[in-house]
């Protein structure tokens, strides 16, 4: 295969794995040693997540392939991607918690989540969220603790009548 072709399958394989990814997460590599890139892509990789070194020019083609030329600039420098592709924070949990775990100096450059580039910052926020397990019933809750509120206000008002008026008979038996 010549040179122009294996930068083709390259371009295209990026393009498809940019298309079903939730989220990717770019990093600097800078510094890293082999045991520990290999280790990283280990730990990713047991949750579900790609990482790879790629080059900015071929991934900036995958982007325009995908109509999304416009984010190629958050591949700068050496780069390295995770790649999620079931859910959006794991990846960005995976890196931080290896990181500190051994005390790894890396640079996360920013990210793409759906379609939109986001910040070092984000995906730091991002690491931060409470697993999906935990934030989709947390947040199920929050929307109807309104209603059992007014469900339980409305299901016992002469309950509430009778305490008021019990107030109102012991302030004036005692004033």
């Amino acid at each position: 295969m010549k040179g122009k072709d294996k930068k083709r399958v390259v371009v295209d394989s990026l393009e498809d794995e940019f298309r079903r990814a939730k989220v990717i997460i770019l990093t600097d590599y800078r510094g890293l040693a082999t045991k520990d890139l290999v280790a990283l892509r280990r730990e990713l990789g047991a949750s579900g997540v790609k990482y790879k070194v790629v080059k900015n020019t071929l991934a900036a083609l995958a982007l325009e392939q995908l109509g999304r030329g416009e984010m190629s600039d958050v591949f700068s420098g050496p780069v390295a991607v995770a790649i999620g592709y079931d859910d959006e924070a794991s990846p960005a949990k995976v890196l931080r918690d290896y990181l500190k775990k051994n005390n790894i100096k890396m640079v996360i450059k920013g990210g793409v989540l759906e379609e939109k580039a986001i910040s070092a910052d984000e995906v730091a926020t991002l690491a931060d969220l409470p697993p999906r397990e935990v934030l989709v019933p947390q947040t199920i809750f929050a929307f109807k603790r309104p209603f059992y509120n007014l469900v339980a206000t409305l299901s016992n008002p002469f309950q509430r009548l009778t305490l008021v008026l019990q107030s109102v008979i012991a302030k004036k038996q005692g004033g």
